[in-house]
């Protein structure tokens, strides 16, 4: 039944380490890190009631959730987000004639209320695009006027089109937040450089740097760019 070449569904890209293209640093604390390959995530998921069923788990440095291998019955194999309470066998459907189980992909109208749903889109064909990263989930509050109402993670209240696609359930690897990287080199094989104070540095570095002591500098806090921060 599966006989795809995975490759397929891996890329690299280069990394730009917080410079632009005159090799300034515009982004600091970033840089260095392993080099990874990173799967294509399908975030469409329009193939409509085809089932298809999950061959196993996997985790992507660029994702917080955890993503699965679907081979779908029509020979489509791709990557998708994971919901909770899926495992190795499960099924994953799409459209109309989809069993309303977490994991399945349905219009929004489609949606009842007080319902968890993840990946939802913002524009049509568009793909998801709120609600992706792992543990969250939004929660359906009702309909109006053709628009559903969709209370987000940041207690944010959204209307979306009916026509729009989600995800039932929530993302799963809620346990990410409490991840502890133990020392500095986890944190420099992740990308991130050290952060360094801008008083701990010299005029010519920041605008904080300098002085004798301790000194305020005589202004508001700013970035080393000399912007306002609060």
């Amino acid at each position: 039944m599966f006989n795809y070449n995975l490759k397929k569904l891996l890329f690299s890209y280069k990394r730009i380490n917080g410079r632009n293209h005159q090799g300034s640093i515009t982004i600091w604390q970033r840089g260095g890190g392993l080099k990874h390959l990173f799967k294509l995530i399908n975030y469409k998921q329009y193939i409509w009631n085809i089932p298809g069923i999950l061959l196993f788990l996997d985790y992507d440095f660029k994702k917080s959730s955890w993503v699965g291998l679907v081979s779908f019955f029509n020979g489509f194999v791709t990557y998708v987000i994971l919901s909770q309470f899926l495992g190795l066998g499960s099924i994953v459907e799409s459209g109309f004639f989809a069993k309303y189980l977490y994991g399945n992909t349905f219009f929004l109208k489609d949606f009842k209320p007080n319902s968890k749903i993840f990946n939802i889109e913002s524009f049509f064909c568009k793909g998801a695009s709120f609600i992706r990263s792992s543990g969250t989930f939004g929660i359906v509050l009702g309909f109006l006027n053709n628009k559903i109402i969709i209370k987000l993670p940041s207690k944010k209240l959204y209307f979306f089109s009916n026509n729009f696609i989600g995800t039932l359930g929530q993302i799963s690897n809620f346990f990410f937040k409490y991840q502890f990287l133990n020392k500095a080199g986890t944190s420099r094989k992740i990308g991130r450089r050290p952060h360094v104070r801008g008083v701990a540095m010299n005029p010519v570095d920041h605008p904080h740097g300098g002085g004798e002591g301790k000194s305020s500098g005589g202004r508001p806090s700013v970035s080393p760019w000399g912007k306002i921060t609060k």
